[in-house]
């Protein structure tokens, strides 16, 4: 209820009461779910990132959001200096969300190195969202942010070129636009056999898009509970 309540008063830009609201079910969190409810907290404190960005206040946005990094993936952060292991990175739309949020915090602080990092880390968590087998809303959802995303890195990546002149940005605008239109062919095609595969009952591919869901699920699980989740290799040989 908190969170809804915070979600509908950021939509009339009463920013500081959605801030009490997300608070409030921060500490509910914290003191009736002894801070289990992890996706439920994520998505507060990307909440509350966007919030901090509105006002701007972006080192505040930065720290929430980072806090958020740290319940998504506890497992593929460096701890000492909070590089991303972009191995650990999995078909999450929050992932892509914070690192996008983080990049535009950087821009705010005039700090367009770490936000084309971020950028880049936001468009290979989506990779990660069409290649794996997410569910069909989440795809559409990325697939939306995504021609944002990448227009944005070309955007930052021409000003760096512009301002150093070397020519390895030049060569990111060459691939995140080369990417991009190689993404959308690729998306249009695999949707087609899918489909076609789905119309014909092919039982063969439905067991092993089965499979492929399952092995993702436990991965995620494994990666958002650093470790501690069940182990997929089992449905890994079934499926190979």
């Amino acid at each position: 209820a908190y969170i809804l309540a915070g979600d509908l008063q950021q939509q009339k830009n009463n920013f500081i009461v959605a801030q009490q609201y997300y608070q409030q079910a921060l500490t509910i969190i914290k003191s009736r779910f002894n801070d289990n409810r992890g996706r439920e907290k994520a998505k507060l404190l990307i909440q509350l990132g966007k919030l901090n960005l509105k006002l701007n206040k972006p080192a505040l946005a930065l720290d929430y959001l980072n806090r958020a990094l740290y319940v998504l993936i506890p497992a593929g952060i460096n701890h000492q200096n909070g590089s991303i292991d972009t191995k650990k990175l999995y078909g999450e739309y929050r992932l892509v969300e914070t690192f996008y949020q983080k990049a535009l915090a950087y821009l705010s602080l005039s700090n367009n190195l770490d936000a084309l990092e971020n950028l880049s880390l936001a468009l290979s968590a989506g990779e990660k969202i069409r290649t794996e087998f997410a569910d069909p809303k989440t795809k559409q959802r990325y697939q939306q942010e995504a021609k944002v995303i990448a227009e944005k890195a070309i955007e930052v990546s021409f000003e760096m070129w512009q301002q150093t002149g070397n020519k390895k940005y030049f060569e990111s605008i060459l691939f995140i636009a080369e990417q991009s239109k190689s993404r959308i062919l690729l998306e249009e095609i695999q949707s087609n056999q899918q489909q076609l595969l789905l119309k014909n009952n092919d039982t063969l591919f439905i067991k092993k898009l089965r499979l492929q869901r399952a092995i993702n699920y436990y991965e995620k699980q494994h990666l958002e509970n650093a470790g501690k989740a069940g182990n997929s290799d089992e449905l890994k040989f079934e499926l190979a």
